[in-house]
């Protein structure tokens, strides 16, 4: 059998399993599906789906240094993350919105306003370290089997005709659910996007503790509303008071005595100040720097 008729059959167990057994797993707990997510092939070519729809609806910015600033920090925090099959693919944004996101297939996206609004590197880590652990938990991929699992497996079967199995998936997943649905996580995947994040960021050498001032400023900021450039933030990254004591946590269990750890470099220092230089309208509440 060829590889691509082996994949097709994979493609076509997993939705066919879905269909049999979706309703009864969503009356489950909702880790309980976890045995039913795409395979990691279909999952790349739905991430390059989503991308697409992507690209038409956030400017990314180009820019060679900072992009290869941030290329390593992503990876270094992947390479401290759990194994995932994905590559990781990170870019800038033209958004004031102090956030990041990814999506599966690996692609993270970091947004200017979030470069502007931190007060350090670390801080930077945090979040993006967080939005790779969506990835490598397939909490995305979840999501959409849990709001829109029967709809897109039904779309797979009819693809079947098709000559590209996992490329028909993938298509079928995207325009059933988009990327924006993806977003919207659970408490209990927060909490573990959380966990894995904290520990990729300690290990990769940043100090979590930076991590915690960085949502206790938005806590502190806006008392937990949600108004302008936040809103989107604080959906996907809720900057809870429990949140926060979640995250404090899961600090002081951690052995931190005697390290070096990272909370700033010129590198970093450097790509905020040509940020605000050259993207003075993506500039936050002149208050939030405080």
């Amino acid at each position: 059998m060829s590889f691509r008729a082996r994949l097709a059959m994979q493609c076509l167990l997993v939705v066919l399993g879905f269909v049999l057994t979706g309703c009864a797993a969503l009356r489950t707990s909702e880790r309980s599906i976890s045995a039913l997510t795409y395979p990691a092939q279909v999952e790349s070519l739905m991430g390059d789906q989503f991308a697409e729809q992507i690209a038409q609806e956030y400017p990314v910015i180009h820019d060679a240094e900072a992009d290869a600033w941030l290329q390593a920090m992503g990876q270094r925090l992947v390479d401290f993350s759990p194994a995932t099959a994905q590559d990781f693919t990170f870019q800038f944004v033209e958004s004031g919105e102090v956030n990041a996101f990814a999506i599966p297939g690996g692609y993270c996206y970091v947004n200017i306003g979030l470069i502007l609004f931190a007060e350090n590197e670390a801080q930077v880590a945090a979040v993006v370290g967080h939005e790779i652990n969506h990835v490598t938990k397939r909490h995305g991929i979840l999501q959409l089997q849990r709001s829109r699992g029967i709809q897109v497996a039904t779309d797979f079967l009819a693809s079947q005709v098709q000559a590209n199995a996992a490329q028909q998936a993938a298509r079928a997943a995207a325009q059933a659910g988009g990327y924006l649905a993806m977003r919207k996580f659970g408490r209990e995947d927060e909490h573990e996007a959380d966990t894995y994040g904290v520990q990729a960021m300690t290990g990769a050498g940043w100090d979590p503790r930076e991590g915690i001032k960085f949502f206790e400023r938005l806590n502190a900021l806006y008392g937990g509303q949600t108004p302008g450039f936040l809103e989107q933030m604080l959906a996907t990254h809720p900057a809870t008071t429990a949140r926060i004591e979640r995250l404090q946590e899961m600090t002081a269990e951690l052995d931190l005595s005697g390290r070096d750890l990272i909370v700033n470099t010129p590198e970093f220092q450097a790509i905020q100040a040509r940020f605000r230089k050259n993207y003075p309208h993506l500039q936050p509440d002149a208050s939030a720097s405080g």
